[in-house]
């Protein structure tokens, strides 16, 4: 029922569809070092993607935040938002895809977790008799063309700098396990 009611707020212009148990999602500009990032699952799951332009009512929706004032970095964000529940929990995966420097993934990332704590609060606003005490927990995951960070993430153990990160590149794309991640 979470899933639904997050649904039910999001415009479904910004939806991404995926299906299977592993799925993929891609960035726009086929010319990037990293434009895909792979997921398995076992359950249900909302992914987003808030820089594209949908239509609404046959207009294209250009800017993802009109209600902001165009200051260099004020509108970056994270490429993809996951919602996973897993064991009646709300994880939000905050994925960002980069391709040769962090230069301000982490910026990204904190503003898809301020974007997704936002939304993930209207819908208990809302639905308050479906969400009750839910606190969701939020995972920032990188995909890179090189690694960017110090050590490798391993499913069970947050990596140190709190950032999943895999590889995703012409010879290979690391598997993010959702349900390793989401405990």
């Amino acid at each position: 029922m979470i899933l639904q009611r997050i649904e039910e707020i999001i415009f479904s212009g910004y939806k991404e569809k995926v299906s299977g148990n592993i799925f993929e999602l891609k960035e726009d500009n086929s010319s990037a070092k990293c434009n895909k990032a792979k997921f398995s699952k076992s359950d249900d799951v909302l992914v987003y993607k808030f820089d594209k332009e949908p239509k609404n009512e046959g207009i294209k929706i250009k800017d993802k935040f009109p209600f902001l004032n165009d200051i260099s970095g004020l509108k970056s964000m994270a490429d993809f938002l996951l919602f996973y529940v897993k064991k009646d929990r709300l994880f939000v995966v905050i994925c960002n895809l980069k391709s040769g420097n962090k230069g301000n993934s982490a910026d990204q990332i904190e503003a898809g977790k301020i974007f997704a704590n936002f939304l993930v609060k209207t819908a208990q606003r809302k639905f308050k008799n479906d969400f009750g005490d839910i606190k969701p927990k939020f995972i920032p995951v990188l995909y890179s063309s090189s690694s960017l960070y110090k050590g490798t993430s391993k499913p069970n153990k947050a990596p140190q700098n709190k950032i999943y990160q895999y590889l995703s590149n012409d010879s290979q794309t690391d598997t993010c396990d959702l349900d390793a991640i989401c405990h």
